[in-house]
């Protein structure tokens, strides 16, 4: 028997754990059918000059279906560096200038934020989940490398050009990460969807420093060129009707910023304004010298006599003599967040003159050769650190090293070579989508960190979160024209009421459940279920609930169509001005320039009534119109009806031009909420509409019908 089939035979009660009953094989592969689908990368072009220190934005077009991963294309501009008279030149691109450039990014859906990014932000992202082996790729990609960092000393009277180089950042949002979370672009064609970029200004993003005291050295550079590039899919057609007609709910990421704080002295306290549940808590410390030219330290020699000997660190504040030192940090350090200075482009650790040096502080000896400077072991400003929610410790106090070394072993990828960033984790793996553990901030009073620095501290902190959020993308269908009655509108209205019928009377469809969630979790709108009496089961339950208060304002509006911000306060204003009539802000008559009686209201222009305008008989009359399928689908003409047998004035209001709105695709006799589904021509239905009221009702309508003709006059 061969060894193998030894270890078969080989079996005991102890294995039916591991291959008792078994559930897959390692032997045969299997794979899963996906929907047919393709995605192409389409460059954006930015409104506005994309430039330093602008702010512009992308407004995302609907070339495609979904919108998945996006990267900001930028160009930097050619450098030429022209030397001193006397002396020399340096200039450097910052490290990380990708990041350093986007200071804040935004995505916008509809008029509103959804979230904001920063360049703090893409760094600390970065630096805990970049894969090891996408690293070299991705530091080139946003410009961290020694082509662009490493500092370009001219000499005098020497020129010196830097060639442009080509970045390409990739957001993070969370439709940018996950392909099941790509933003459904097809459910959000009334919507706008826009990307609102920073960039930095120029002074904050490279290096520039004369050594000499004539300062008349220069360097020329031209404009960023940017550009956003969108990876599109394009769905088949069966995906893409669903994705177009149905409701969805997405889980998403968020990041919040509770903005810098400042902190003096040795302790310090933040209190954390945050909601959501929140699964993890990032924050990082900065001193303000790191980002300004105060306070640089410098060595200096031990002997005021003798530059370019041995030397101390001292501080040294301004006024100082610029031109006779070397500038120890070479440009700003954006995303510097440890104790000391990155030494990576110490020049010359020495005064290039005498200097008098009145205050020292004995620090590390350093040689005057720059090979041989040792680099600075930098570490985690934050001494200790404890975590409070509504004043009772979350987390005990313990040492920086916790937050800055043990927390991103335990949660993330990578365990930042850079120290500083700080992490407590709710979650198992707060990097991962599927949800894995949160602290649900929005039931929490009050959150504080409490901390302590090294003595003497000036800096900054900065706090993240990031939080999950559900976003419901409700489809196309009638959802723009509850965004225009609400929250475009100038006024808006105390709530929208939605009459669902149970069943429709016309096809026996329904509402299913997630239908009506979809509606109801708009907090402006209140839904209701009804038995269907057709078209006008958008209004008549609505004034059968409101009857004990008569002088209720309900304006009745069409669900296929888009209506102007100054609609509700249009008509309110007229309503105000005739509260004895029913006011329309269109009907069919003549158009005159002045309130105006008119005859037949038309619903899809919107009209306002009010309870105290119906008598108890509307009841029955209403009864009795709808025992006629062509009254039963005529909902402007039966309301016309009474309105005349009634007596009630009708008005169209003074307008100075028409009132513009614009039916959607599916609208015209196709509505929304009825499933889209056509009618015959109006006309037809009023004309059967009136010989029904004619014989069943008696009543003098005010209105008369030349059926044949399928015109109608007062």
């Amino acid at each position: 028997m061969g060894g193998g089939l030894m270890q078969l035979v080989a079996y005991g009660a102890q294995d039916l754990y591991l291959t008792g009953n078994p559930q897959i094989t390692f032997w045969k592969n299997l794979y899963r059918r996906h929907t047919n689908a393709a995605m192409e990368s389409i460059e954006a072009t930015f409104t506005g000059s994309a430039d330093f220190g602008k702010r512009v934005n992308c407004p995302i077009s609907r070339m495609g279906d979904l919108a998945h991963k996006m990267y900001v294309k930028i160009k930097l501009p050619q450098v030429t560096i022209t030397g001193p008279a006397v002396g020399t030149a340096e200039f450097r691109w910052l490290d990380h200038i990708g990041h350093v450039l986007l200071k804040a990014v935004d995505i916008e859906i509809g008029g509103q934020r959804i979230d904001r990014h920063y360049s703090e932000w893409y760094h600390i992202y970065n630096q805990l989940n970049l894969p090891t082996g996408l690293k070299d790729g991705y530091n080139r990609m946003i410009g961290n490398i020694p082509e662009l960092t490493e500092l370009k000393v001219v000499k005098a009277q020497e020129t010196l050009t830097i060639p442009s180089y080509t970045l390409w950042v990739p957001l993070q949002f969370w439709f940018n990460r996950n392909p099941g979370l790509a933003l459904p672009l097809i459910a959000l064609q009334y919507h706008e969807v826009r990307i609102t970029v920073d960039f930095r200004d120029k002074e904050e993003c490279y290096y520039f420093n004369q050594q000499t005291n004539q300062k008349n050295g220069s360097i020329t550079m031209g404009s960023l060129d940017a550009s956003l590039y969108i990876d599109y899919v394009y769905l088949d057609t069966d995906e893409r009707k669903k994705f177009a007609q149905a409701a969805h709910e997405y889980l998403v990421e968020q990041l919040q910023y509770t903005g810098e704080e400042s902190l003096q002295g040795s302790q310090g306290k933040v209190k954390l304004s945050l909601n959501h549940p929140v699964k993890e808590l990032i924050w990082v410390l900065q001193k303000d010298e790191w980002l300004t030219n105060t306070g640089a330290k410098v060595v200096v020699p031990t002997s005021a006599t003798s530059p370019g000997t041995p030397g101390v660190q001292v501080n040294v504040t301004p006024p100082y003599d610029q031109d006779q030192l070397i500038n120890y940090y070479k440009g700003r350090q954006h995303f510097n967040f440890t104790t000391d200075w990155d030494d990576k482009y110490i020049d010359n650790l020495f005064f290039t003159s005498n200097v008098d040096v009145t205050t020292a502080i004995v620090g590390e000896t350093v040689r005057s050769q720059n090979a041989s400077v040792p680099r600075t072991v930098r570490g985690n400003p934050l001494v200790r650190c404890r975590l409070q929610l509504n004043s009772q410790d979350r987390l005990n106090e313990r040492e920086g090293s916790y937050f800055d070394l043990v927390q991103p072993y335990q949660h993330h990828d990578n365990v930042p070579a850079e120290r500083g960033i700080n992490i407590y984790s709710f979650a198992l793996r707060p990097a991962d989508q599927q949800p894995s553990g949160s602290c649900n901030f929005s039931r929490i009073d009050n959150a504080t960190i409490i901390l302590s620095t090294p003595d003497k501290y000036q800096g900054k902190i900065k706090v993240f979160a990031v939080n999950y959020n559900v976003i419901r993308v409700i489809s196309g269908i009638i959802e723009p024209t509850l965004q225009s009655l609400y929250q475009n509108q100038t006024v808006r209205p105390d709530r929208i009421e939605l009459n669902l019928p149970n069943v429709f009377r016309r096809d026996n469809s329904t509402f299913t459940a997630s239908d009506v969630a979809r509606f109801a979790g708009l907090p402006y709108v209140a839904v209701h279920r009804i038995n269907d009496v057709g078209p006008i089961s958008k209004f008549a339950p609505t004034l059968s609930r409101y009857a004990s208060k008569p002088k209720t304002i309900i304006i009745v509006v069409d669900d296929d169509t888009l209506y102007p911000p100054d609609l509700v306060e249009r008509l309110v204003a007229g309503a105000t001005q005739h509260p004895e009539a029913i006011v329309t802000a269109h009907c069919t008559n003549h158009y005159t320039l002045n309130d105006t009686p008119c005859d037949l209201v038309e619903g899809f222009k919107s009209y306002l009534l009010r309870p105290a305008h119906f008598r108890p008989s509307f009841w029955a009359f209403l009864a009795a119109a709808l025992e006629s399928d062509e009254c039963y689908r005529a909902d402007d003409f039966v309301l016309s009806a009474y309105i005349h047998t009634a007596k009630v004035p009708l008005l169209r209001l003074d307008a100075p031009a028409p009132l513009k709105t614009p039916q959607l695709s599916y609208g015209f006799e196709g509505d929304a909420l009825h499933r889209q589904q056509p009618l015959e021509d109006p006309q037809t239905r009023y004309c059967g509409c009136f010989l029904h009221l004619q014989e069943k009702l008696p009543v003098s309508l005010g209105l008369r019908a030349r059926c044949a003709q399928t015109q109608f006059e007062h």
